[in-house]
């Protein structure tokens, strides 16, 4: 499986990619909207998308607007918005643009913590079909990733905590 990111801040970037590949996907790193558009457009698309919403070369209103175009060209990826700060009305319009999910920078800081987020979107995916799971084996797949991810870290599925239990 292959996995975008699409963040200008290096560190948040690298964050995001060692998330990734901790799941064992291949994953390709752009700073720009431009970048990206030309990444997908080149086959094949990646399964999973994260994209900043505050990129230095989109305002957040433009990124909003493109992530439709996002979702055109990436019919079966999974979208996700990622942000430091975002108003309910932001994640309102962008689920309604077809991003499957918003995360908090925050919640990238910690694997537990990420996977703790990856495995909430995957419940909401599942309840609300209206948000674009078009691609159900591989969200199936991916989840089933990330479950394999929580075992490896002796962690009940669900809790996010700091230490390793002993």
């Amino acid at each position: 499986m292959k996995a975008l990111v699409v963040e200008d801040e290096e560190g948040i970037a690298t964050v995001l990619r060692k998330r990734l590949e901790g799941l064992g996907l291949t994953v390709v790193v752009t700073g720009s909207l431009e970048e990206a558009v030309l990444t997908i457009s080149n086959p094949p698309a990646p399964e999973i998308i994260t994209l900043d919403l505050n990129l230095l070369d989109s305002p957040v209103q433009d990124t909003i607007n493109r992530v439709k175009e996002l979702r055109r060209l990436t019919p079966d990826s999974l979208l996700l918005v990622v942000s430091g700060v975002m108003t309910d009305y932001d994640r309102e319009r962008l689920q309604r643009m077809g991003a499957n999910a918003t995360i908090e920078k925050m919640d990238i800081t910690t694997e537990k913590s990420f996977l703790s987020k990856l495995s909430a979107v995957w419940d909401g995916l599942v309840t609300s079909p209206q948000k674009h799971l078009r691609n159900y084996p591989l969200m199936e797949a991916l989840a089933k990733r990330v479950t394999e991810r929580y075992n490896e870290l002796e962690l009940p599925l669900g809790i996010a905590t700091e230490t390793k239990p002993k």
